[in-house]
């Protein structure tokens, strides 16, 4: 998982002290000792965050998630636009799309540990 995806994950939230929190949580913040070396996710100046493993692997199989789900809901809109390849697709293989965005979330909940990483985003 890059650090994008990491930095992305906290643009969402806007209470600098539930950032704080989900941080401590999740996540070891360093200081940097080599000033070359920062990240665009810093707490300030002279540190970084550095996500567990356990992050890391949420984000990651959220993101698989996320793009099967995206891939289906793009046949879907092409379908509607009457695009006839994205008709016969979703006729075809719309039970394959539908089972593909069940393992994916099944993935993102046993591997990606979903449920604990949330159970501690919830929790401020």
């Amino acid at each position: 998982m890059d650090e994008k995806s990491i930095e992305d994950f906290f643009l969402n939230i806007k209470d600098p002290a539930r950032i704080e929190f989900i941080k401590s949580k999740l996540g070891v913040v360093k200081k940097i000792e080599n000033q070359n070396n920062k990240t665009d996710i810093n707490l300030s100046e002279d540190t970084f965050f550095e996500p567990k493993e356990e992050f890391r692997k949420y984000l990651e199989y959220k993101e698989k998630y996320h793009q099967a789900e995206s891939k289906l809901n793009s046949i879907k809109r092409r379908a509607q636009d009457g695009d006839t390849s994205a008709i016969h697709e979703l006729s075809i293989s719309g039970s394959l799309h539908d089972t593909l965005i069940k393992a994916a979330l099944n993935s993102w909940i046993v591997m990606g540990y979903k449920n604990e990483i949330e159970k501690i985003i919830n929790q401020y």
